[in-house]
């Protein structure tokens, strides 16, 4: 079945209760949205299957724009910092090392972030919290490399710290993190972070949303450095808009659950797969009946190491038509074995791009995530209407991210509109303004001038 299809005869179809939310859904305005129907409480009860089915389309648009917005935030803050270490043109931080090694650890690179990390412990002119913060991460990436590692020489001195450590023990599946998380760390941006977490490893909806509106709409840097008299370094958590999210997918399911008919049950196996909730998503999926269902049940095989009938199901599903592949390129872009067959497959879609633009968009990340950054850009630019630039009630939010990935890629001449695209996806979503900062960081020449001044 047709993805954003269904997604589409889901919203016409809903009757005049849900007619507000429905509006503000077409014109991209997620969040509100999802208040409207949720309201202050973030309960889903009484609300009717009209109402139902379009809150799970926002929850489930709203995700998928925040995934593709932690994957440009990786990008950028792994670029910036980088830059920002090893540039003879540029003073270096003393915080530098540091922030480049979380965005390491964020996007995958324990081993390239180890060494940072390292020399984070050995800087004498840093505070001892941020020797501190550099344990704690080094300490995670012995965890995810499924290393020996060891909590307990940390010490979490403050409510912040501890908020810290419970997240880093909690993102790295530590036992008993998830009750510290419940139990202290302050109000800080990291201990809320580790309340959501440990919230969306229950899968529940209604104790995600307080956390979830509170990042959500106060975008606020993690640590604020001013550097000489010219720039103020801030560094946001890199896996914040990552596990915002997983936030929206777990909703995206629960409210779809609540539907219980086979289009429905769909939708709640993707956002069950989506934010890791593998058993409820093989339940759901293998209930639907239906070939998307299949790219899905396909990835859960994969993971479970049954690859052989991962490529079964994927093979069948794909003679289902365009839509259907283009759900598997994005499905399977997380495995690197099956990157030469999605940029295979994604020439195909640069030849002939789909008419609808999200299946562009859901084509261009595969090929992003895959390698190719090339193709990914001549997908976009091929169904980007120039009349409609960077008008967010006409081209959806998802899309703009995902272009200013792909043009960030191209290199400099794409910059100005790298910015321009980010600028207006954090008028309406303020938890773009981290991704949009690291931008402006990166690359607007007038930035690196006053950074190249600088003395520290």
């Amino acid at each position: 079945m047709r993805l954003w299809l269904l997604l589409f005869l889901l919203l016409i179809t809903a009757p005049a209760v849900a007619q507000d939310a429905r509006q503000l859904v077409r014109q991209h305005r997620y969040t509100d949205a999802i208040e409207q129907l949720r309201g202050r409480d973030g309960r889903m009860d009484g609300l009717s299957p009209q109402d139902l089915g379009v809150l799970g389309v926002a929850h489930l648009q709203r995700a998928y724009m925040l995934r593709d917005l932690a994957a440009v935030e990786v990008t950028l803050g792994a670029k910036y910092y980088h830059r920002r270490d090893t540039s003879q043109n540029i003073t270096r931080s003393r915080w530098t090392k540091y922030f480049l090694g979380r965005h390491l650890v964020a996007q995958g690179d324990c081993q390239g972030a180890t060494p940072y990390l390292d020399a984070t412990l050995g800087q004498q002119n840093l505070t001892g919290e941020y020797h501190t913060r550099a344990q704690i991460w080094k300490t995670a990436c012995a965890a995810l490399e499924g290393q020996t590692a060891s909590w307990n020489g940390i010490n979490a001195s403050d409510a912040v710290l501890t908020g810290e450590l419970a997240y880093a023990q909690a993102i790295t599946g530590t036992p008993d993190a998830d009750v510290a998380c419940g139990s202290g760390g302050g109000n800080g941006a990291a201990a809320t972070r580790c309340r959501l977490w440990a919230a969306i490893r229950e899968g529940e909806a209604q104790p995600l949303y307080p956390l979830q509106q509170r990042l959500l709409r106060d975008a606020l840097p993690d640590q604020e450095q001013i550097v000489g008299a010219n720039l103020t370094l801030r560094f946001y958590d890199p896996a914040t808009l990552a596990m915002l999210a997983d936030a929206d997918f777990v909703a995206a399911a629960e409210a779809f659950t609540r539907l219980g008919n086979a289009q429905s049950l769909l939708f709640a196996g993707i956002g069950a797969y989506e934010s890791g909730h593998v058993l409820f998503a093989r339940n759901f999926l293998e209930r639907a009946d239906q070939p998307l269902a299949e790219v899905y049940l396909g990835a859960l095989d994969y993971l479970a190491g049954n690859t052989t009938a991962a490529e079964t199901r994927w093979r069948q599903a794909r003679a289902a038509g365009a839509k259907v592949e283009i759900a598997w390129m994005d499905v399977a872009s997380r495995f690197t074995d099956q990157h030469a067959a999605i940029r295979s497959a994604g020439r195909t879609y640069v030849r002939r791009p789909p008419q609808d633009r999200n299946d562009a968009r859901l084509a261009a990340y595969a090929l992003l995530r895959a390698g190719g950054a090339d193709e990914a850009l001549a997908l976009l630019e091929a169904v980007y209407p120039p009349e409609y630039d960077n008008q967010i009630d006409v081209i959806e939010p998802g899309f703009l991210v995902t272009l200013a990935h792909a043009r960030l890629m191209a290199g400099r001449s794409y910059y100005p509109m790298v910015r321009s695209h980010l600028a207006t996806v954090a008028t309406v979503y303020p938890a773009a303004i981290s991704v949009l900062d690291l931008a402006q960081g990166y690359t607007a020449p007038e930035r690196a001038l006053s950074i190249n001044k600088r003395t520290d």
